[in-house]
């Protein structure tokens, strides 16, 4: 979706299954200095957790927003969204929770005032073709 909004992405990856140590994960966002943090908070498939705090705090040592994608942790396991720091965390309401699917954004005060409010009508996420 950042792309075809016109972002420069980057991305911090780590064989799957495994976490990036506090100091991995401060280094990378000090030195590319992003407007926007996201990262992946658990896994179901290997079981790997992501401790946000140091994320978080890292990104909001450079002014950046914090996401969390929370789909398998929220509802699954002990989560404290205030105390990691993030901004926007969002999770799919059919994993943990054990409710029909569906997605809620849960924004932090500072999220819309810093440039999360839409200016411009949505990109399509599916393409259609005339027969």
């Amino acid at each position: 979706m950042g792309r075809r909004r016109g972002a420069r992405l980057l991305r911090f990856a780590k064989p799957w299954g495994q976490v990036f140590s506090d100091e991995e994960a401060a280094g990378f966002i000090h030195r590319e200095r992003p407007d926007v943090v996201a990262f992946v908070n658990a896994e179901t498939s290997t079981g790997a957790w992501q401790d946000g705090r140091a994320i978080a705090r890292a990104a909001s040592e450079i002014g950046a927003l914090t996401i969390a994608d929370c789909v398998t942790s929220l509802g699954g396991m002990p989560i404290n969204l205030d105390a990691m720091g993030v901004d926007i965390a969002y999770s799919g309401t059919q994993k943990a929770l054990g409710a029909p699917p569906g997605l809620a954004p849960s924004p932090a005060p500072r999220a819309p005032s810093n440039g999360c409010a839409r200016t411009s009508r949505p990109c399509p996420t599916t393409s259609t073709s005339s027969s």
